[in-house]
């Protein structure tokens, strides 16, 4: 979805908003890609007589899927782009390009590109792979029947032919979610996959029973829109039990701790007598923050399972990831995008409400109350009480 054209009017044209936001999936080189390939488009700017400037080195990168051009981030595109991206599986694998070319663009902005050849069949399969992942989700529509593997170099307004260059390799072993603030020359990564056999087989793949477990926060969500929090619900689980569940409730508390998640895991370790929680895993709507990430570090949970994706303080991957931090002590694994779209949504439509009441009472005086004045508060989370096991005989 990009900008529409510009619409007559009574006083003339009126221009529709222009794109500041773009979305695409891709694969980066490694550090030392980069650099080789920042020589290479120096050393061929010079050769060729190119007047255009080669890209900044932190931004050569592989395009996989193109995402579409927004007025502000879309939630519900990135949380799609998460759920898409976590069904992939697929093990890491080798990429080389060997030629440079130019593509036919604008007259004066033509990109000067790297190609390859059988060397980016396993990319190319990556492409296909995310592709059909993208097809049972909103982002169908974006997937890109043909697929041209390219790093771009740098534009300009010669066109020129495919030439042989030092081979450039690297082995690729993630790709990546980026937001493009266009016109900062900005990219910011939203999210990691990674590409090997150990992460695809535990961490990558979703189940029903994750999807049911997700519904059961999700409940909690609603919970918390009921008393007029921001909707954010958690649950913990343990071999497929419930052991407690929270929402959002830091203002209805006073207590600027207390997300779905704290609240959650405050209850389980209550539950279970103990503040390390290594067998047990939490699913939260949304991406925890910093804050509740390293809670969750610190309480030993096997397992954090998210929903939606938050690109403004998401701690697993968005704005930083905590959970891939090498020298931290507990590695947690992790999984997002788990109906990434339905908890996207009921952030959105909560925002899209309140920003709708607010408007309402700015511009006179309120003819109804607010859904969410008078609502008696629900008491913080539940828990299901455990059984002991019998005495041993």
């Amino acid at each position: 979805m990009t900008g529409s054209a510009a619409q007559p009017s009574l006083f003339g044209i009126d221009s529709a908003p222009q794109p500041t936001d773009r979305l695409f999936f891709a694969v980066l080189p490694s550090a030392d890609a980069a650099q080789t390939i920042a020589d290479l488009a120096k050393g061929l700017q010079s050769e060729l007589g190119l007047k255009g400037r080669p890209l900044q080195t932190d931004r050569f990168h592989i395009t996989l899927h193109h995402l579409g051009d927004y007025v502000g981030l879309r939630p519900d595109i990135v949380a799609a782009a998460m759920e898409a991206a976590a069904r992939v599986q697929m093990e890491s694998f080798d990429v080389c390009f060997e030629t440079a070319a130019s593509f036919k663009g604008l007259p004066d902005r033509k990109p000067f590109v790297l190609r390859g050849g059988d060397g980016l069949r396993d990319l190319t399969a990556l492409q296909q792979s995310l592709g059909a992942a993208m097809k049972r989700t909103i982002l169908g529509s974006w997937v890109q029947p043909k697929f041209v593997p390219h790093v771009t170099l740098l534009y300009d307004d010669q066109l020129v032919d495919e030439r042989a260059v030092e081979p450039v390799s690297w082995e690729a072993n993630e790709f990546v979610l980026i937001h493009s603030l266009l016109g900062q020359t900005r990219h910011i990564v939203l999210g990691r996959w990674a590409l090997n056999p150990q992460r695809t087989s535990t961490v990558m793949s979703i189940t029903p029973a994750d999807e049911q477990a997700m519904r059961i926060a999700l409940d909690q969500a609603q919970n918390a829109m009921l008393v007029g929090e921001v909707p954010i619900g958690a649950v913990v689980m343990r071999a497929g039990q419930v052991i407690a569940t929270g929402y959002n409730r830091p203002v209805t508390e006073h207590d600027p701790t207390a997300h779905a998640e704290i609240v959650a895991l405050r209850h389980a370790a209550t539950l279970l007598g103990n503040y390390r929680l290594p067998e047990c895993e939490i699913y939260v709507t949304l991406e925890p923050c910093a804050m509740c990430a390293m809670a969750l570090m610190h309480a030993r949970f096997k397992r954090v399972v998210f929903g939606a994706a938050d690109p403004k303080g998401g701690a697993a991957g968005s704005v930083v990831d905590l959970f891939g931090h090498t020298q931290l002590n507990h590695h947690t694994k992790v999984l997002g995008g788990v109906l990434g779209q339905e908890c996207g949504t009921v952030l959105s439509d909560f925002f899209a409400q309140r920003r709708e009441l607010y408007r309402q009472r700015r511009s006179g005086p309120a003819t109804e109350s607010s859904p969410f004045d008078d609502t008696p508060a629900i008491p913080t989370g539940e828990v299901l009480e455990i059984e002991p096991p019998p005495p041993s005989p």
